[in-house]
């Protein structure tokens, strides 16, 4: 059977990320870490096997000569199997930086990064090798396929907003599914799983990805209020949660909604009732009134990146890859669409008030934007939508199958079939060449083709680069041009000739649309950056046009940038973390208050105000009555651990901690960050406010390593650094002033009275401790434990 495998150590894979591929159209990855192995299953785009053996075969695999390994860091592993070029090598990870991995332009690595300069003129048709690989010597342009499938069939369990190259080609492989992994392989040889002296697995756990068995355990567990008395609420596996009474452990209700229990709870109060909030691997966060059992609301969005997005009217529109269509506004959520696609969601555009998404189920879907009604769904293709265009009068579809659909919005039936691209078929866009109506589609080869819709045959036919990801058309009717965007953004007359090249860095995305001085265009990239050129009137020159361009933002904490649009002055900016900004508006950059496009992996609440934390590296806050997102606090680098809420000279304060070994310290009251602590080795998975004996207000943070450092909140400075034994520290809890106890993964409890470093009460559970709260009590999956048997007090 042919076959090329990779496999790949390193910061940006956590742990071993194992890669097959092959001829018969199914990618599988699987990943392993000291947590656990998972794996996935994925369709490649029906030319990624040729590109990548071609890649190989131009590198001159297996006899390639590439840098030696450096000693303990990432290695990477190429193997195929029946088929030529057949052989091993075993090669020191680039990690995108570093030689090797493509010296020359369109290839891996040969771009770089940021706008380019006036001189640089694209190519012309042909000049450039169609694929991703581009033209690149060495491993690079193969490296740069395989990496990209790693990522795209990972997804955010492998780290899209980790360290490391964001990926930078359009979507290689569609159709991604889990798969039960099997038992753990052997490793590279001589490779460390993570960077050289760090463990793999929880110390290095990158963000996204299910968090079940984190710990160990799954579940949660909190203490609080429910109708007036005591109480404490726990997950367990079938149950979101469970609540009792405290202290004859009465049940007091409790709620099944997901197949999986709740990583997050909390407890808290608010407009006189009492409220339990869960979050778990959905991403959503519920909210029941304890009293009743009604659940109040249940914020929730895509659950993973927007692929897919269009704008109007002051709405937007975004799909993913739960299937559905969502509509935000500047403040938030306003719902979903009824019906969605049976797959992930890859393009959408508006036309006045219709609506077309494309999806992974090939069909094409006609909505009302005003009321989200369903009026057709147009079946036709053989494989994903990649692209839709709509004008007045008709609409175009096109995807994996390499044919432009053409459809009837009124009738949906079929208006033309335009078939001649030599790869998929990644972007559309309508225009007008002569006076006469015409379509330009571009394909993942690079390749732009523009057909006469009359004749229903190519005008003109060009080679943007080695891929494209996207294209629009500039020029309101009158001389329409059209800009390409992939490895570079460029700007053609509609016959193909070049005018224009605004960037030579790899981009995601482009969107167009006219401007009081003129065209503007946008440009998305990997790494997170919007940037907006203004084309002037008339023909554009190669110098004349970079210098107009400004960079309307730089952001790289909210992932790369997956899909853009425009609404009047307003451009509408997607994200692989599920982020959608708005640019323009008179407060400048808008973040929509999306919901945690990840797991749920920490929930407090502050009187009416609840607080999250999740794997998508976002803090937030929100009304916990009402479900209103409020803040969305950006600053972790990674997926965050834990949050909790506390007092700290009168402020109200959130603290946080993250996958990125920080601990961050926020104002609740207006997002401002207060405090940024360094220096963990390792994650920090449990945080606590409380008191010293003589009233000073601590911060205190268990970590992986065992260790528990007792902080000054203000000045981060520590008071006292306790623990290290043996154990992942799961909880902590101020049993009272001064009191200190955590319970670990191995299920000890111990309590420390602060400042001594030895504790003086230890005691070891039959489970893993969930939470701690004065009383004392400690909660496990088995129920509540008092622990004044050990610990009088």
């Amino acid at each position: 059977m042919s076959e090329v495998r990779y496999r790949v150590t390193g910061p940006s894979f956590p742990g071993l990320a194992d890669l097959t591929a092959g001829p018969e159209g199914v990618v599988r990855l699987r990943h392993e870490t000291a947590a656990g192995v998972r794996g996935w299953t994925a369709e490649p785009d029906p030319a990624v096997w040729p590109w990548l053996l071609d890649a190989l075969r131009a590198a001159g695999f297996p006899d390639a000569a590439p840098e030696p390994p450096v000693p303990g860091g990432p290695l990477c592993e190429i193997r195929v199997t029946g088929t030529e070029p057949a052989g091993t090598l075993v090669v020191a990870w680039p990690g995108g930086g570093a030689s090797g991995r493509g010296d020359a332009p369109g290839g891996p690595g040969g771009a770089p990064r940021g706008s380019g300069g006036p001189g640089d003129e694209p190519g012309g048709p042909g000049d450039e090798p169609g694929g991703p690989g581009g033209s690149a010597g060495g491993l690079g342009a193969a490296l740069r396929i395989l990496d990209a499938l790693v990522r795209q069939v990972g997804g955010a369990a492998l780290g899209e907003r980790g360290p490391g190259v964001p990926d930078e080609l359009p979507p290689l492989a569609r159709r991604r599914a889990p798969e039960p992994a099997a038992s753990s392989g052997s490793s590279l040889s001589g490779s460390t799983h993570g960077e050289a002296g760090e463990p793999s697995g929880e110390a290095g756990e990158p963000s996204g990805g299910p968090v079940s068995g984190r710990f160990g355990v799954p579940g949660a567990a909190a203490f609080g209020t429910a109708g007036g008395r005591p109480a404490y609420a726990v997950s367990r596996p079938g149950a979101s949660f469970a609540l009792y009474g405290l202290p004859d452990d009465e049940p007091l209700g409790g709620a099944a909604v997901t197949d999986a229990p709740a990583h997050a709870l909390a407890l808290g109060s608010a407009g006189g009732r009492d409220l339990v909030a869960t979050g778990g691997d959905d991403g959503a966060i519920r909210v029941w009134d304890t009293a009743d059992g009604r659940r109040l609301h249940a914020a929730t969005g895509h659950d993973g990146p927007v692929r897919a997005l269009a704008a109007v009217g002051g709405l937007v529109y975004t799909g993913g890859d739960d299937g559905r269509v969502r509509v935000w506004d500047a403040d938030g959520s306003l719902g979903a669409m009824p019906d969605g696609h049976e797959g992930a969601v890859t393009a959408a555009c508006a036309h006045g008030t219709l609506l077309v998404t494309g999806a992974e189920d090939g069909a094409v879907r006609l909505l009302d934007a005003a009321d989200g009604r369903l009026l057709r769904v147009l079946r036709g293709h053989d494989g994903w939508v990649n692209a839709v265009a709509a004008r007045e009068g008709l609409v175009a579809s096109a995807g994996s199958d390499r044919v432009v659909r053409l459809w009837d919005p009124a009738t949906g039936e079929p208006a033309g079939a335009l078939d001649g691209h030599g790869a998929s078929v990644t972007g559309l866009a309508f225009l007008t060449v002569g006076g006469r109506a015409a379509l330009a589609s571009c394909g993942l080869d690079g390749e732009v083709v523009v057909w006469d819709l009359g004749a229903g045959a190519p005008t003109a036919r060009w080679r943007t680069g080695a891929w494209a990801a996207g294209l629009t058309a500039v020029g309101g009717g009158a001389r329409d041009r059209l800009v390409s965007a992939g490895d570079g953004v460029r700007v053609w007359e509609a016959d193909g000739t070049p005018l224009t090249v605004l960037s030579t860095a790899p981009a995601t995305a482009v969107a167009a649309g006219a401007g009081q001085r003129g065209e503007r265009v946008v440009a998305g990239f990997p790494d997170g950056a919007m940037r907006v050129w203004r084309l002037p009137d008339g023909e554009p020159g190669v110098e004349e046009a970079p210098s107009q361009g400004v960079t309307a933002e730089v952001s790289r904490v909210d992932g790369g940038v997956t899909a853009l649009a425009l609404d009047g002055a307003t451009i509408v900016c997607g994200t692989s973390s599920g982020t959608v900004r708005l640019h323009g508006t008179p407060g400048g950059a808008t973040v929509v208050p999306t919901p945690h496009s990840g797991p749920v992996t920490g929930l407090a609440f502050d009187g009416g105000l609840l607080v999250s934390g999740g794997l998508d590296g976002t803090v937030r806050t929100w009304d916990g009555l009402s479900g209103r997102p409020l803040r969305r606090l950006l600053g972790h680098a990674a997926g965050v651990t834990a949050v909790v809420t506390g007092r700290v000279n009168g402020r109200r304060v959130i603290a946080s901690s993250g996958y990125d070994r920080t601990v961050r310290v926020w104002d609740t009251d207006t997002g401002e960050p207060l405090l940024i602590v360094h220096g963990h080795p390792f994650p920090v998975y449990a945080l606590a406010f409380g008191r010293t004996t003589d009233g000073r207000t601590v911060l205190a943070a268990g970590s992986y390593d065992g260790r528990v450092p007792v902080r000054d909140p203000v000045t981060g400075e520590d008071v006292v650094v306790l623990g290290g034994a043996p154990g992942v520290v799961r909880c902590l809890g101020f049993l009272g002033p001064g009191v200190l106890a955590a319970g670990t993964g191995d299920g000890a409890v111990r309590v420390w009275r602060l400042p001594a470093e030895e504790p003086v009460a230890e005691t070891r559970l039959t489970g893993t401790p969930l939470a701690l709260s004065p009383g004392p009590y400690v909660v496990t999956q088995g129920g509540v434990i008092n622990l004044s048997t050990w610990y009088p007090g």
